[in-house]
């Protein structure tokens, strides 16, 4: 399947899977979501327009490490939150 992440949310979202947010800006340019599979573990979709398959870590430059997320996007993904 090729398309922009938002279609693969889309389809994620309709084939049963829970997401664990909706998809976000994780470096300028690149978008991506996590969603949980049906076993309950994490798996996230990455998409980098320049470079599908190789990632551009140089892009980062500026960027701190850590969650990307903006707020509103945090507290939606700890609504659906279940342990």
């Amino acid at each position: 399947m090729e398309g922009d992440i938002n279609e693969w949310y889309d389809y994620i979202v309709e084939n049963g899977y829970r997401p664990q947010s909706p998809p976000w800006e994780a470096a300028p340019g690149c978008m991506t979501f996590c969603f949980y599979d049906k076993e309950g573990n994490v798996i996230q979709l990455y998409h980098d327009p320049e470079e599908p398959a190789i990632p551009h870590w140089s892009r980062l430059e500026g960027y701190p490490m850590g969650d990307f997320r903006t707020p509103e996007q945090k507290a939606w993904a700890e609504s659906t939150y279940t342990d």
